[in-house]
Parts: C-alpha cells; sequence; structure tokens
C-alpha cells in the first residue's frame, strides 16, 4: 500500500523576464480578498461583452519584452489570444491590476509597468 503524503505548502510563483527566473511570494488574505473584489466587479461591469477577466495565475506573455508575469487581475479580448503553442499563455491584454504589498510595489510601479506599457493593446493598468 502506498501511502500519499501532502505536498509540501508553498508560496512561490516564478516569472520570467528577458531570460531571468523571478520568483514571487503568495499573497495574503487581503491580497486575495481585493484580487477577489476586483475580479467580480470587472466580471459584472463585463457581462456580455467580449472580454474576458483571469484571476493571479494566468499567464501574461509580452514578447516586446520576452516576459511572463503574472497579474492579479488581467482582461484580454475574445476570442482569446493565447501564446502560439502555449495554451497556458495569454496575451494582447487591454487592462490589468496589480494589488501592492510593501514587497512588490517597487516591482508593480517600476520594471513591470515599464513592462506592461509596451503591450500595444493594453489601455489601462491598475495599482491598488
Amino acid at each position: 500500500m502506498t501511502t500519499l503524503l501532502a505536498p509540501a505548502l508553498t508560496t512561490e510563483r516564478h516569472e520570467y523576464r528577458q531570460g531571468e527566473l523571478d520568483t514571487r511570494l503568495g499573497g495574503t488574505v487581503n491580497h486575495n480578498e481585493l484580487v477577489r473584489s476586483s475580479t467580480v466587479l470587472l466580471s459584472l461591469a463585463l457581462k456580455g461583452k467580449p472580454y474576458q477577466v483571469f484571476v493571479t495565475d494566468q499567464r501574461l506573455w509580452i514578447p516586446e519584452t520576452q516576459s511572463y508575469y503574472y497579474p492579479d487581475v488581467v482582461v484580454t479580448p475574445k476570442p482569446l489570444p493565447l501564446v502560439a503553442g502555449r495554451p497556458d499563455g495569454v496575451r494582447h491584454s487591454i487592462f490589468i491590476a496589480e494589488v501592492l504589498s510593501p514587497s512588490t510595489e517597487d516591482r508593480d510601479r517600476g520594471t513591470k509597468f515599464c513592462d506592461y506599457r509596451q503591450i500595444p493593446t493594453l489601455h489601462e493598468y491598475l495599482l491598488i
């Protein structure tokens, strides 16, 4: 008989920027509540419109900067613009939101903001 053990608790995610991996820590309860509330409000506001709202675990590819990020909230047009050969990555976001924390604020306001600005379809970047 094989005994299954629960996997070790991990709070890490990895983002990729120009050949470098960056470890991201998981969010707090407050962070998750802000993301959830934002996603619900956006989903209600965009109901019946040709957009899709994603939360935290959706990988966003930015070919202009050769980067993969996991924004807290991302909105893309429908039909879903997937990365060729990568069904786990989307492109052409029109809206991105990041919930700031002391450990992510500088990166969200700096490097990520600069990279997000390279997305030709992006209309809004919201920092919460």
